[in-house]
């Protein structure tokens, strides 16, 4: 991984619209556990994001679905010998953060 592939997936998955659930995301590189070399995005959901009406929970799943399939077709482009692993986790809970002394 170079510096040249950092700047190219961050700027690849910045131009990709967000939904509103989304507050960021983040990216590792690595090799998978037989040396393959991938790149995970993780994209950060906010809390209380996920709805608990059944079609409205439906609609998320598919804009979910189809962000994943968008991130790994355009990452494919710019850095074609990676897999690109697309996830989502909880975004970190700022508020509750406290310096140990």
């Amino acid at each position: 991984m170079t510096a040249d592939d950092a700047r190219r997936v961050e700027e690849t998955v910045r131009k990709i619209p967000l939904p509103s659930y989304v507050s960021g995301f983040n990216v590792e590189f690595a090799e998978t556990w037989d040396g393959d070399p991938g790149v995970w995005i993780s994209f950060e959901l906010l809390d209380g994001s996920i709805p608990s009406d059944k079609e409205v929970l439906r609609t998320t799943l598919s804009e979910m679905n189809a962000l994943v399939r968008r991130t790994q077709d355009d990452l494919f482009k710019v850095l074609p010998d990676r897999w690109p692993y697309v996830g989502f986790t909880r975004a970190p809970d700022t508020t509750s953060m406290r310096l140990l002394s």
